[in-house]
Protein backbone atom coordinates (compact mmCIF):
# COMPACT_ATOMS: atom_id res chain seq x y z
CA UNK A 1 0.00 0.00 0.00
CA UNK A 2 1.54 3.18 -0.82
CA UNK A 3 1.74 6.48 1.47
CA UNK A 4 -1.56 7.82 -0.23
CA UNK A 5 -3.47 4.93 0.55
CA UNK A 6 -1.62 4.51 3.80
CA UNK A 7 -2.46 8.12 5.15
CA UNK A 8 -6.17 7.41 3.89
CA UNK A 9 -6.26 3.86 6.03
CA UNK A 10 -5.13 5.76 8.83
CA UNK A 11 -7.81 8.28 8.72
CA UNK A 12 -10.55 5.83 8.21
CA UNK A 13 -9.46 3.71 10.76
CA UNK A 14 -9.45 7.15 13.38
CA UNK A 15 -13.09 7.55 12.81
CA UNK A 16 -14.19 3.79 12.46
CA UNK A 17 -12.91 3.17 15.82
CA UNK A 18 -14.80 6.43 17.00
CA UNK A 19 -17.95 4.82 15.58
CA UNK A 20 -17.28 1.45 16.73
CA UNK A 21 -16.71 2.97 20.66
CA UNK A 22 -20.49 3.95 20.36
CA UNK A 23 -23.28 1.17 20.83
CA UNK A 24 -25.55 1.65 18.12
CA UNK A 25 -27.99 -1.15 17.82
CA UNK A 26 -31.00 -0.43 15.26
CA UNK A 27 -33.70 1.67 17.43
CA UNK A 28 -30.64 2.88 20.11
CA UNK A 29 -28.92 5.27 17.62
CA UNK A 30 -29.54 7.96 20.48
CA UNK A 31 -25.60 8.23 21.20
CA UNK A 32 -24.59 7.65 17.83
CA UNK A 33 -26.54 10.89 16.68
CA UNK A 34 -25.20 13.09 19.35
CA UNK A 35 -21.96 12.24 18.32
CA UNK A 36 -22.32 13.01 14.55
CA UNK A 37 -24.29 16.46 16.08
CA UNK A 38 -21.18 17.29 18.33
CA UNK A 39 -18.80 16.70 15.33
CA UNK A 40 -21.05 19.60 13.43
CA UNK A 41 -20.89 21.82 15.99
CA UNK A 42 -17.07 21.92 16.66
CA UNK A 43 -16.41 22.49 12.68
CA UNK A 44 -18.95 24.99 12.47
CA UNK A 45 -21.01 22.62 9.99
CA UNK A 46 -24.79 23.06 9.67
CA UNK A 47 -26.92 19.92 11.05
CA UNK A 48 -30.29 19.01 11.54
CA UNK A 49 -31.10 16.00 13.82
CA UNK A 50 -34.65 14.57 13.43
CA UNK A 51 -36.98 12.71 16.57
CA UNK A 52 -35.83 9.15 14.31
CA UNK A 53 -32.17 10.37 14.96
CA UNK A 54 -31.64 10.76 11.14
CA UNK A 55 -28.50 13.54 11.10
CA UNK A 56 -28.51 15.41 8.19
CA UNK A 57 -24.34 17.38 8.18
CA UNK A 58 -24.41 20.49 5.22
CA UNK A 59 -20.79 21.54 4.14
CA UNK A 60 -20.60 24.61 1.19
CA UNK A 61 -18.60 23.51 -2.07
CA UNK A 62 -14.60 24.17 -2.63
CA UNK A 63 -15.44 24.27 -6.12
CA UNK A 64 -18.31 24.78 -8.41
CA UNK A 65 -21.15 22.41 -9.18
CA UNK A 66 -24.37 21.28 -8.15
CA UNK A 67 -24.77 19.86 -4.60
CA UNK A 68 -24.02 15.85 -3.83
CA UNK A 69 -26.01 14.12 -1.52
CA UNK A 70 -23.82 11.58 0.43
CA UNK A 71 -25.64 8.81 2.31
CA UNK A 72 -24.68 6.06 4.99
CA UNK A 73 -27.33 4.47 7.99
CA UNK A 74 -25.55 5.16 11.24
CA UNK A 75 -27.40 1.58 12.88
CA UNK A 76 -25.72 -1.88 12.73
CA UNK A 77 -27.15 -5.36 12.65
CA UNK A 78 -25.95 -6.74 16.12
CA UNK A 79 -24.87 -10.33 16.18
CA UNK A 80 -22.56 -12.67 18.11
CA UNK A 81 -21.07 -15.34 18.50
CA UNK A 82 -21.99 -18.37 21.51
CA UNK A 83 -20.93 -17.45 24.88
CA UNK A 84 -19.56 -14.19 23.75
CA UNK A 85 -19.80 -11.77 26.84
CA UNK A 86 -21.18 -8.79 25.45
CA UNK A 87 -24.03 -5.83 25.91
CA UNK A 88 -24.68 -3.91 22.46
CA UNK A 89 -26.24 -1.44 24.26
CA UNK A 90 -23.43 -1.14 26.33
CA UNK A 91 -20.22 -2.38 25.28
CA UNK A 92 -18.07 -0.60 22.44
CA UNK A 93 -16.76 -2.84 19.63
CA UNK A 94 -13.71 -4.79 20.35
CA UNK A 95 -11.91 -4.07 17.06
CA UNK A 96 -8.75 -6.83 15.54
CA UNK A 97 -7.01 -6.45 12.44
CA UNK A 98 -5.58 -10.04 10.84
CA UNK A 99 -3.66 -9.76 7.64
CA UNK A 100 -5.14 -6.62 6.67
CA UNK A 101 -8.59 -7.35 7.67
CA UNK A 102 -10.57 -5.32 10.03
CA UNK A 103 -13.11 -7.56 12.00
CA UNK A 104 -14.47 -7.11 16.15
CA UNK A 105 -13.86 -9.63 18.71
CA UNK A 106 -17.35 -12.18 18.85
CA UNK A 107 -19.55 -9.71 17.33
CA UNK A 108 -20.77 -8.49 14.19
CA UNK A 109 -17.85 -5.36 12.83
CA UNK A 110 -20.34 -2.72 12.00
CA UNK A 111 -18.91 -1.96 8.89
CA UNK A 112 -22.71 -2.80 7.31
CA UNK A 113 -22.34 0.82 7.45
CA UNK A 114 -19.89 2.06 9.59
CA UNK A 115 -17.53 2.42 6.47
CA UNK A 116 -19.76 4.46 4.59
CA UNK A 117 -20.20 6.53 7.79
CA UNK A 118 -16.32 6.84 7.96
CA UNK A 119 -15.53 7.82 4.70
CA UNK A 120 -18.34 10.84 5.09
CA UNK A 121 -16.95 12.13 8.45
CA UNK A 122 -13.48 12.14 6.92
CA UNK A 123 -14.77 14.22 4.12
CA UNK A 124 -16.67 16.37 5.93
CA UNK A 125 -13.64 16.91 9.00
CA UNK A 126 -10.66 17.71 5.97
CA UNK A 127 -9.79 21.26 4.68
CA UNK A 128 -7.79 19.51 1.77
CA UNK A 129 -10.64 17.71 -0.11
CA UNK A 130 -12.25 19.26 -3.33
CA UNK A 131 -16.37 19.26 -3.63
CA UNK A 132 -19.23 20.63 -4.58
CA UNK A 133 -21.81 21.67 -1.80
CA UNK A 134 -21.93 18.64 0.20
CA UNK A 135 -25.34 17.41 2.17
CA UNK A 136 -24.14 14.00 4.25
CA UNK A 137 -27.47 12.32 5.38
CA UNK A 138 -26.69 9.63 8.03
CA UNK A 139 -29.77 7.32 8.62
CA UNK A 140 -31.52 5.78 11.49
CA UNK A 141 -33.25 2.37 11.44
CA UNK A 142 -32.07 1.23 8.54
CA UNK A 143 -31.07 -2.60 9.17
CA UNK A 144 -34.89 -3.58 10.52
CA UNK A 145 -37.07 -1.89 7.16
CA UNK A 146 -35.63 1.52 6.60
CA UNK A 147 -37.34 3.13 9.01
CA UNK A 148 -35.53 6.23 9.40
CA UNK A 149 -35.23 7.35 6.02
CA UNK A 150 -38.78 6.47 5.63
CA UNK A 151 -39.53 9.84 8.46
CA UNK A 152 -36.99 11.74 7.57
CA UNK A 153 -38.71 15.17 5.83
CA UNK A 154 -36.45 15.45 2.50
CA UNK A 155 -37.20 19.37 1.77
CA UNK A 156 -33.91 19.73 4.03
CA UNK A 157 -32.62 18.40 0.93
CA UNK A 158 -31.75 19.94 -2.51
CA UNK A 159 -29.39 17.94 -4.34
CA UNK A 160 -30.68 15.69 -7.09
CA UNK A 161 -26.88 13.21 -7.34
CA UNK A 162 -26.73 11.06 -4.90
CA UNK A 163 -23.78 8.50 -3.75
CA UNK A 164 -24.89 5.55 -1.30
CA UNK A 165 -22.01 4.25 0.71
CA UNK A 166 -23.55 1.16 1.47
CA UNK A 167 -22.33 -1.35 -0.77
CA UNK A 168 -19.67 -4.32 0.25
CA UNK A 169 -17.77 -4.89 -3.11
CA UNK A 170 -14.88 -3.06 -4.33
CA UNK A 171 -15.04 -2.13 -7.62
CA UNK A 172 -18.17 -2.96 -8.08
CA UNK A 173 -21.08 0.07 -8.53
CA UNK A 174 -24.42 -1.16 -7.61
CA UNK A 175 -27.45 0.88 -9.67
CA UNK A 176 -30.98 -0.48 -9.10
CA UNK A 177 -31.85 -2.59 -5.88
CA UNK A 178 -34.83 -4.79 -4.88
CA UNK A 179 -37.56 -3.77 -2.40
CA UNK A 180 -38.84 -5.68 0.50
CA UNK A 181 -41.19 -6.15 3.06
CA UNK A 182 -41.43 -7.47 6.63
CA UNK A 183 -43.90 -9.55 7.11
CA UNK A 184 -44.66 -11.47 10.69
CA UNK A 185 -46.87 -14.31 11.51
CA UNK A 186 -48.64 -14.56 14.49
CA UNK A 187 -50.85 -17.53 16.81
CA UNK A 188 -52.16 -17.84 20.08
CA UNK A 189 -51.30 -21.18 21.47
CA UNK A 190 -53.53 -23.77 22.87
CA UNK A 191 -52.12 -25.39 26.15
CA UNK A 192 -52.67 -28.16 28.19
CA UNK A 193 -51.12 -28.89 31.56
CA UNK A 194 -46.99 -30.74 30.93
CA UNK A 195 -46.68 -34.45 31.35
CA UNK A 196 -43.86 -36.99 29.82
CA UNK A 197 -40.57 -36.02 29.58
CA UNK A 198 -39.15 -32.61 28.93
CA UNK A 199 -36.08 -32.33 25.92
CA UNK A 200 -34.55 -29.48 24.78
CA UNK A 201 -33.78 -29.34 20.77
CA UNK A 202 -30.83 -27.10 19.58
CA UNK A 203 -29.69 -26.19 16.13
CA UNK A 204 -25.87 -25.16 16.19
CA UNK A 205 -23.28 -24.65 13.80
CA UNK A 206 -24.69 -22.88 11.28
CA UNK A 207 -23.21 -20.56 8.41
CA UNK A 208 -25.76 -17.54 8.56
CA UNK A 209 -25.21 -14.42 6.46
CA UNK A 210 -27.32 -11.51 4.71
CA UNK A 211 -30.58 -12.23 3.75
CA UNK A 212 -29.85 -10.63 0.57
CA UNK A 213 -26.48 -10.73 -0.51
CA UNK A 214 -26.30 -14.04 1.17
CA UNK A 215 -29.88 -16.09 -0.15
CA UNK A 216 -28.35 -17.38 -3.12
CA UNK A 217 -25.57 -19.52 -1.45
CA UNK A 218 -28.34 -21.82 -0.13
CA UNK A 219 -27.09 -22.08 3.49
CA UNK A 220 -28.89 -23.07 6.10
CA UNK A 221 -32.09 -21.99 8.11
CA UNK A 222 -31.61 -22.68 11.83
CA UNK A 223 -35.56 -22.55 12.42
CA UNK A 224 -36.37 -24.21 9.10
CA UNK A 225 -34.08 -26.90 9.78
CA UNK A 226 -35.68 -27.35 13.45
CA UNK A 227 -38.88 -27.81 11.83
CA UNK A 228 -37.28 -30.10 9.32
CA UNK A 229 -36.26 -32.05 12.35
CA UNK A 230 -39.55 -31.73 14.39
CA UNK A 231 -41.40 -32.32 11.67
CA UNK A 232 -39.89 -35.76 11.52
CA UNK A 233 -39.69 -37.08 14.44
CA UNK A 234 -43.41 -35.73 15.07
CA UNK A 235 -43.94 -38.22 12.06
CA UNK A 236 -42.91 -41.53 14.08
CA UNK A 237 -44.42 -40.37 17.34
CA UNK A 238 -46.36 -37.07 18.44
CA UNK A 239 -45.21 -34.78 20.83
CA UNK A 240 -45.99 -31.78 22.44
CA UNK A 241 -44.34 -28.51 22.21
CA UNK A 242 -43.53 -26.50 25.07
CA UNK A 243 -41.35 -23.51 23.57
CA UNK A 244 -39.92 -22.32 20.52
CA UNK A 245 -37.14 -19.59 19.73
CA UNK A 246 -34.57 -18.96 17.32
CA UNK A 247 -32.77 -16.18 15.13
CA UNK A 248 -32.27 -12.40 15.91
CA UNK A 249 -33.28 -10.01 13.05
CA UNK A 250 -35.52 -10.84 10.17
CA UNK A 251 -32.90 -9.63 7.29
CA UNK A 252 -30.27 -11.77 8.96
CA UNK A 253 -30.07 -16.20 7.91
CA UNK A 254 -30.56 -17.91 11.41
CA UNK A 255 -27.38 -19.56 12.58
CA UNK A 256 -28.86 -21.24 15.49
CA UNK A 257 -32.66 -22.08 17.21
CA UNK A 258 -33.94 -24.45 19.88
CA UNK A 259 -36.98 -26.07 21.28
CA UNK A 260 -38.43 -27.61 24.52
CA UNK A 261 -40.73 -30.59 23.34
CA UNK A 262 -42.50 -33.09 25.89
CA UNK A 263 -42.00 -37.24 24.80
CA UNK A 264 -43.10 -40.16 25.82
CA UNK A 265 -39.30 -41.37 25.98
CA UNK A 266 -35.98 -39.40 25.98
CA UNK A 267 -34.06 -42.23 25.39
CA UNK A 268 -36.22 -43.43 22.10
CA UNK A 269 -36.65 -39.54 20.76
CA UNK A 270 -32.65 -38.63 21.14
CA UNK A 271 -31.79 -41.44 19.23
CA UNK A 272 -34.69 -40.97 16.77
CA UNK A 273 -33.50 -37.10 16.34
CA UNK A 274 -29.88 -38.22 15.68
CA UNK A 275 -30.45 -40.27 13.08
CA UNK A 276 -32.49 -37.51 11.80
CA UNK A 277 -29.54 -35.17 12.12
CA UNK A 278 -26.99 -37.17 9.87
CA UNK A 279 -29.81 -37.34 6.92
CA UNK A 280 -30.08 -33.15 7.43
CA UNK A 281 -26.42 -32.94 7.19
CA UNK A 282 -25.81 -34.72 3.44
CA UNK A 283 -28.41 -32.11 2.79
CA UNK A 284 -26.31 -28.66 3.93
CA UNK A 285 -23.72 -27.03 1.52
CA UNK A 286 -20.13 -26.86 2.78
CA UNK A 287 -20.64 -23.69 4.64
CA UNK A 288 -22.68 -25.04 7.12
CA UNK A 289 -19.89 -27.99 7.82
CA UNK A 290 -20.20 -27.05 11.70
CA UNK A 291 -23.51 -27.70 11.85
CA UNK A 292 -24.92 -30.34 14.68
CA UNK A 293 -27.88 -30.73 16.75
CA UNK A 294 -27.59 -30.98 20.35
CA UNK A 295 -30.13 -32.62 22.36
CA UNK A 296 -30.20 -32.87 26.22
CA UNK A 297 -33.07 -33.29 29.46
CA UNK A 298 -34.46 -30.23 30.71
CA UNK A 299 -36.89 -29.78 33.93
CA UNK A 300 -40.89 -29.68 33.51
CA UNK A 301 -42.76 -27.12 32.86
CA UNK A 302 -46.41 -25.89 33.55
CA UNK A 303 -47.44 -26.48 29.92
CA UNK A 304 -47.66 -27.17 26.40
CA UNK A 305 -48.86 -27.42 23.02
CA UNK A 306 -51.22 -29.81 22.41
CA UNK A 307 -50.72 -32.04 19.53
CA UNK A 308 -52.77 -30.48 17.39
CA UNK A 309 -51.03 -26.57 17.96
CA UNK A 310 -47.73 -28.77 17.77
CA UNK A 311 -48.83 -30.04 14.45
CA UNK A 312 -49.57 -26.41 12.44
CA UNK A 313 -46.76 -25.05 14.27
CA UNK A 314 -44.27 -27.45 12.78
CA UNK A 315 -46.35 -26.55 9.35
CA UNK A 316 -46.52 -23.23 8.87
CA UNK A 317 -42.89 -23.29 9.44
CA UNK A 318 -42.00 -25.81 7.09
CA UNK A 319 -44.10 -24.55 4.45
CA UNK A 320 -43.36 -20.99 4.63
CA UNK A 321 -41.47 -19.51 1.09
CA UNK A 322 -37.85 -18.99 2.30
CA UNK A 323 -34.70 -18.67 0.05
CA UNK A 324 -34.42 -17.78 -3.44
CA UNK A 325 -38.14 -17.56 -4.65
CA UNK A 326 -37.73 -16.27 -8.15
CA UNK A 327 -34.98 -15.63 -10.45
CA UNK A 328 -34.07 -12.99 -13.22
CA UNK A 329 -31.39 -11.40 -15.51
CA UNK A 330 -29.45 -9.85 -12.90
CA UNK A 331 -29.49 -13.23 -10.72
CA UNK A 332 -32.14 -13.25 -7.48
CA UNK A 333 -35.02 -11.55 -8.45
CA UNK A 334 -37.38 -12.78 -5.30
CA UNK A 335 -36.10 -14.53 -2.10
CA UNK A 336 -38.21 -14.77 1.37
CA UNK A 337 -36.23 -15.10 5.05
CA UNK A 338 -38.00 -16.77 7.70
CA UNK A 339 -35.53 -14.78 10.31
CA UNK A 340 -37.07 -14.83 13.65
CA UNK A 341 -39.31 -17.38 15.88
CA UNK A 342 -40.16 -15.90 19.53
CA UNK A 343 -42.72 -17.39 21.93
CA UNK A 344 -43.63 -15.49 24.80
CA UNK A 345 -46.79 -16.89 27.07
CA UNK A 346 -49.23 -18.67 24.89
CA UNK A 347 -48.50 -16.43 21.53
CA UNK A 348 -45.82 -17.20 19.13
CA UNK A 349 -44.15 -14.81 16.65
CA UNK A 350 -42.31 -15.60 13.49
CA UNK A 351 -41.32 -13.27 11.58
CA UNK A 352 -39.71 -12.68 7.70
CA UNK A 353 -38.25 -10.26 5.06
CA UNK A 354 -39.13 -10.47 1.51
CA UNK A 355 -37.07 -8.81 -0.81
CA UNK A 356 -38.25 -8.48 -5.04
CA UNK A 357 -37.15 -6.53 -7.92
CA UNK A 358 -41.27 -6.63 -9.15
CA UNK A 359 -43.87 -5.23 -6.58
CA UNK A 360 -45.80 -8.11 -8.25
CA UNK A 361 -43.88 -10.60 -7.15
CA UNK A 362 -43.93 -9.51 -3.48
CA UNK A 363 -47.32 -8.73 -3.64
CA UNK A 364 -48.49 -12.33 -4.72
CA UNK A 365 -46.08 -14.16 -2.59
CA UNK A 366 -47.34 -12.10 0.93
CA UNK A 367 -50.71 -13.39 -0.67
CA UNK A 368 -49.75 -16.70 -0.72
CA UNK A 369 -48.53 -16.27 2.77
CA UNK A 370 -51.83 -15.33 3.83
CA UNK A 371 -53.52 -18.29 2.03
CA UNK A 372 -51.35 -20.30 3.89
CA UNK A 373 -51.68 -18.48 7.40
CA UNK A 374 -55.66 -19.52 6.90
CA UNK A 375 -54.95 -23.46 7.06
CA UNK A 376 -52.55 -23.20 10.15
CA UNK A 377 -54.28 -20.52 11.99
CA UNK A 378 -52.09 -17.73 11.95
CA UNK A 379 -52.41 -14.64 11.37
CA UNK A 380 -50.32 -12.41 8.72
CA UNK A 381 -49.31 -9.12 9.74
CA UNK A 382 -47.78 -7.21 7.19
CA UNK A 383 -44.88 -4.73 8.01
CA UNK A 384 -43.23 -1.41 6.69
CA UNK A 385 -42.00 -1.94 2.86
CA UNK A 386 -39.94 -0.08 0.70
CA UNK A 387 -39.81 0.60 -3.08
CA UNK A 388 -37.14 -1.36 -5.08
CA UNK A 389 -34.46 0.72 -7.34
CA UNK A 390 -35.13 0.50 -10.71
CA UNK A 391 -32.09 0.58 -13.00
CA UNK A 392 -31.99 3.94 -15.47
CA UNK A 393 -29.36 4.26 -18.39
CA UNK A 394 -27.24 7.09 -18.82
CA UNK A 395 -26.02 8.03 -15.17
CA UNK A 396 -23.68 10.25 -15.34
CA UNK A 397 -22.14 9.22 -11.62
CA UNK A 398 -21.77 5.59 -12.82
CA UNK A 399 -20.11 6.93 -16.29
CA UNK A 400 -17.70 8.74 -13.74
CA UNK A 401 -17.32 5.73 -11.26
CA UNK A 402 -16.31 3.64 -14.85
CA UNK A 403 -13.67 6.12 -15.33
CA UNK A 404 -11.84 6.54 -12.01
CA UNK A 405 -12.49 2.67 -10.82
CA UNK A 406 -10.57 1.06 -13.34
CA UNK A 407 -7.21 3.70 -12.78
CA UNK A 408 -7.11 2.86 -8.71
CA UNK A 409 -8.03 -1.12 -9.01
CA UNK A 410 -6.20 -1.74 -12.36
CA UNK A 411 -9.31 -3.52 -13.59
CA UNK A 412 -12.50 -2.86 -15.48
CA UNK A 413 -15.12 -1.77 -13.24
CA UNK A 414 -18.56 -3.73 -12.73
CA UNK A 415 -21.88 -2.29 -12.32
CA UNK A 416 -24.58 -4.42 -10.69
CA UNK A 417 -28.62 -4.68 -9.68
CA UNK A 418 -28.28 -5.21 -5.95
CA UNK A 419 -30.93 -7.95 -4.28
CA UNK A 420 -30.31 -6.43 -1.37
CA UNK A 421 -32.36 -3.93 0.37
CA UNK A 422 -30.87 -0.08 -0.19
CA UNK A 423 -32.63 3.28 0.64
CA UNK A 424 -31.93 4.29 -2.79
CA UNK A 425 -35.14 3.56 -4.03
CA UNK A 426 -37.05 5.54 -1.16
CA UNK A 427 -35.03 8.46 -1.54
CA UNK A 428 -34.97 8.69 -5.00
CA UNK A 429 -39.16 8.54 -4.65
CA UNK A 430 -39.05 11.35 -1.87
CA UNK A 431 -36.84 13.51 -4.03
CA UNK A 432 -39.87 13.22 -6.67
CA UNK A 433 -37.92 10.53 -8.87
CA UNK A 434 -35.34 12.58 -11.00
CA UNK A 435 -31.94 11.57 -8.91
CA UNK A 436 -29.00 10.28 -10.37
CA UNK A 437 -27.65 8.00 -7.49
CA UNK A 438 -25.49 4.91 -7.42
CA UNK A 439 -23.73 2.95 -4.45
CA UNK A 440 -20.31 1.83 -3.95
CA UNK A 441 -18.30 0.43 -1.06
CA UNK A 442 -15.17 -1.16 0.28
CA UNK A 443 -14.50 -5.25 0.20
CA UNK A 444 -16.77 -6.43 3.48
CA UNK A 445 -17.55 -9.65 3.75
CA UNK A 446 -19.74 -12.16 6.03
CA UNK A 447 -22.17 -9.34 6.46
CA UNK A 448 -24.56 -9.30 9.34
CA UNK A 449 -22.48 -12.52 10.77
CA UNK A 450 -19.53 -12.57 13.61
CA UNK A 451 -17.53 -13.57 11.20
CA UNK A 452 -17.90 -9.78 9.60
CA UNK A 453 -14.59 -8.14 8.12
CA UNK A 454 -13.61 -5.43 6.10
CA UNK A 455 -10.09 -5.31 3.95
CA UNK A 456 -8.42 -2.31 4.84
CA UNK A 457 -6.72 -2.07 1.08
CA UNK A 458 -9.91 -1.75 -0.17
CA UNK A 459 -11.46 0.75 2.44
CA UNK A 460 -8.63 3.03 1.52
CA UNK A 461 -8.75 3.01 -2.40
CA UNK A 462 -12.76 3.19 -2.17
CA UNK A 463 -12.14 6.19 -0.19
CA UNK A 464 -9.74 7.06 -2.73
CA UNK A 465 -12.88 6.39 -5.38
CA UNK A 466 -14.87 9.24 -3.62
CA UNK A 467 -12.46 11.49 -3.72
CA UNK A 468 -12.37 11.50 -6.90
CA UNK A 469 -15.54 11.00 -8.11
CA UNK A 470 -16.80 14.16 -5.81
CA UNK A 471 -13.73 16.58 -6.68
CA UNK A 472 -14.78 17.03 -11.14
Amino acid sequence: MDKLYTAHRELLLKYFGEISAIPRESGNESAIADYLVKFADERGLWSHRDTTHNVLIKKDGNISGEPLLLQAHSDMVCEKNEGTMFDFARDGLKLVEVDGWLTAEGTTLGADNGSGMAMMLAILGSDDVKHPPLECLFTAQEEVGLVGVEKFDFSHIAARRMINLDSSSENIATIGCAGGAGVAFERKIDRVPHANQNLRVQVRGLFGGHSGSDIHHGRGNAIKILAQILSALYALEEFNLVSLSGGGKNNAIPRESQAVISVLNREEATARLLEIEQQVRSSLISEDADFRILVSRCGATEKMATYRDTRLILSQIQLTPNGVLAKWKHGVQASSNLGVAEMDGDKLRLSAYLRSHNKSVLDATISAMGQLCKLTEFELIQGMSYPHWEEVDGSMLAARFMQQAEQIFGSTPVTQVYHAGLECGVIISKLGGACDAISIGPETEHLHTPDERMNLESFAKTYELVLRMIGK
